[in-house]
C-alpha cells in the first residue's frame, strides 16, 4: 500500500527508522551524508507522489501491521545534475522474520512499475557488498552494476542501475 498518505506516515517511519538501525553497523556514515534526520521529519518529502511513493507491506484486516517497506524518489531532487529520467531505489527493508518469501521481490517489482508510469527511463540504487541477498534480489530485477552516482563516504559501496524502456 501506498504509505504516503498522512495516516501511513507513522507506519513508514517506523520502518525507515527500523531499516536504518538494522544497517547502522553498515552504513552510519552514508546515513548521515544522505541527512536520514531530516528526512525522517520531513516524510512524504522526496518521496511524495506523482514522482515518488513510500510503499509498505503490511498484515490485514484490521489495522495495518508493517514488515516492510520501499521507497522510490527523483533523483535530481538531491542531485540537480541528475537528469529528471532518473529515480532511485530506497529504504528497501523486510523484517527478519519475513524474509524469504518474495515480499523484497514485489515491493521491487511494485516500484519498478510505478516509475514506469511516472515516465521515468532509468532505476538507480546503491547498497552494501555484505548485503548479498539484496544483490541477488537487486541482480534478478535486472539491475547491473554501474558507475558511484552520489558522494555516499563508503568507498565499498555497490552501484546499480536498470534501463525502464
Amino acid at each position: 500500500m501506498d504509505a504516503t498518505a498522512p495516516p501511513l506516515i507513522e507506519s513508514a517511519r517506523a520502518l525507515f527508522i527500523e531499516y536504518a538501525m538494522s544497517i547502522a553497523h553498515l552504513a552510519s556514515g552514508s546515513l548521515d551524508q544522505q541527512r536520514f534526520t531530516h528526512e525522517l521529519a520531513n516524510l512524504p518529502g522526496y518521496y511524495a507522489p506523482p514522482r515518488g511513493i513510500i510503499l509498505i507491506a503490511a498484515h490485514i484486516p484490521g489495522p495495518p501491521h508493517p514488515f516492510a517497506c520501499a521507497a522510490l524518489r527523483p533523483l535530481d531532487a538531491v542531485d540537480r545534475n541528475a537528469p529528471p529520467t532518473v529515480a532511485e531505489v530506497k529504504r528497501m527493508y523486510v523484517r527478519p522474520g519475513h524474509r524469504g518469501r518474495g515480499i523484497g521481490a514485489s515491493l521491487l517489482s511494485i516500484l519498478t512499475y510505478h516509475a514506469r508510469t511516472a515516465g521515468y527511463s532509468t532505476l538507480k540504487l546503491n547498497t552494501s557488498a555484505e548485503m548479498t541477498q539484496a544483490i541477488k534480489l537487486y541482480r534478478a530485477a535486472g539491475f547491473t552494476p554501474c558507475d558511484r552516482y552520489n558522494q555516499d563516504p563508503d568507498p565499498t559501496t555497490l552501484y546499480f542501475e536498470r534501463s525502464l524502456t
